[in-house]
């Protein structure tokens, strides 16, 4: 499974990769395992220009032509340049599409048993002599910041720098100089409901159980004291009446 290791070129040496490299996505994954979302991708100007980028439509147009090293899968999307001073930056954005293939940026799929599985890595691993190095650097490198709603109720989470942020989304942070993967599993929401109308059935259903049970005593209290005023068969009139 390929990944957008555009950062990993970017990580060849310490001195590029004090180059801010942003990948920022927001994701919502529907219940067939197709997603709609946007990904936004920024590199600070100072050292674009290593990769031969002069501006942000140069790097849409590499992209296209499968010119950019590392940036596999990211061609699939639709990408437009966006206007940034401090970085030459592309926005891309996708809907109701299928990440099944090997090259894609993440794996979407569902399960037999009503589940969908959301699976993205960073690909290649930074080493621990990469990571010492990189940590004695005091600069802020940038990083991947991935928002992702799942169709239904998360039941799983699995790996790196990944944190489930409610019920249905989770949330993958990491910089540069990091590695992160993670693999989370959800209901397809297709025969889920929501808890709000669940509760709310509940109290309605209580009370029509409640308003049952008062008219029917109140009919029985009703039918006890009619009984009380019926004279007995067979009795004598009041002499008062």
């Amino acid at each position: 499974m390929q990944r957008f290791a555009l950062p990993a070129v970017l990580a060849a040496s310490a001195l590029v990769l004090t180059a801010c490299l942003d990948v920022d996505a927001d994701i919502t994954v529907n219940p067939d395992a197709t997603a709609t979302g946007n990904m936004t991708v920024a590199i600070s100007t100072e050292f674009s220009g290593l990769l031969g980028l002069a501006s942000s439509s140069d790097l849409v147009e590499q992209i296209e032509q499968g010119e950019l090293e590392g940036a596999e899968g990211v061609d699939d999307l639709d990408c437009s340049p966006l206007d940034r001073g401090d970085a030459v930056a592309i926005s891309c954005t996708f809907e109701d599409m299928a990440f099944e293939e090997a090259d894609d940026l993440w794996n979407i799929y569902t399960g037999d048993d009503g589940t969908v599985t959301f699976v993205t890595t960073s690909g290649e691993e930074v080493t621990e002599e990469d990571a010492s190095l990189l940590g004695d650097l005091d600069f802020d490198f940038g990083g991947y910041d991935i928002s992702v709603e799942m169709p239904g109720t998360i039941t799983s989470v699995e790996g790196t720098n990944v944190e489930q942020t409610s019920d249905t989304t989770f949330r993958v942070q990491a910089g540069l100089d990091e590695n992160f993967d993670a693999v989370v599993t959800s209901e397809d929401g297709s025969g889920s409901f929501p808890t709000y109308l669940i509760l709310l059935l509940i109290i309605v259903a209580l009370g029509v159980i409640a308003l049952v049970v008062y008219f029917t005593r109140r009919g029985k209290n009703g039918d006890a004291e009619g009984d009380d005023d019926t004279p007995a068969l067979g009795a004598s009139p009041d002499p008062a009446n």
